[in-house]
């Protein structure tokens, strides 16, 4: 579509990341002698990075050949790699969310952004991909050319279009906002976050693309 540079799914919107999950860290022994800690988690589709501007420190993003069949996998950002593995590469490490059956390998890092509140200290987050992590409700963040406000429109008609159930909420930021997620950057011209919306919308979106 004309003056769209990219668009990704999330379960979380920007600076409304709630939800926390306990897992364990491979070789990782933490003070009360466990191994198990606490992390702010989010589900991510592809290009997710690319479209909010995060950069990739190490490692590699989440590919199209990621499905729930082959190896679970996660990324996890800057601020978690250097406080659970000061001085060591944790790429290829495992971590095990609890309740869940199979590891996940570590597979890239990624520069630290707010998640919560634009005076927040720098937190661990750990993001998995939504292939392998199926989520009931979605947030659609579409990157523009232009500028985002133009945009909000023609997104919200195609939403209907495709979803017609599907209510959609929309918040745009711009280069040089008062808004700025992440640590390293602003939002780049223009970022629209975004959709509220069921899983029904994500997956007839994705089938036009």
């Amino acid at each position: 579509m004309q003056g769209i540079e990219s668009v990704s799914w999330a379960a979380n919107a920007p600076l409304w990341a709630k939800l926390y999950r306990r897992m364990s860290l491979e070789g990782q022994a933490q003070q009360d002698g466990t191994t198990s800690v606490l992390a702010l988690v989010n589900t991510v589709d592809l290009g997710y990075f690319k479209t909010l501007g995060v950069a990739l420190r190490r490692g590699r993003d989440f590919t199209p050949a990621i499905a729930r069949e082959t190896r679970p996998v996660a990324i996890i950002n800057d601020t978690m790699a250097a406080k659970y593995w000061p001085g060591h590469d944790p790429l290829g490490r495992l971590v095990q969310f609890d309740g869940e059956p199979a590891p996940r390998e570590i597979v890239g890092i990624v520069a630290t952004t707010k998640y919560q509140t634009l005076g927040e200290a720098p937190q661990s987050c750990l993001f998995v991909p939504l292939a392998q992590n199926y989520m009931d409700a979605m947030v659609l963040y579409v990157r523009t050319t232009g500028d985002p406000a133009a945009m909000v429109g023609t997104m919200q008609r195609e939403v209907r279009t495709l979803a017609p159930e599907v209510a959609s909420r929309v918040r745009h930021e711009r280069r040089g906002a008062a808004r700025p997620v992440a640590v390293d950057g602003e939002f780049g011209v223009g970022l629209l976050a975004a959709f509220g919306v069921l899983a029904l919308a994500s997956r007839a979106l994705a089938s036009t693309g």
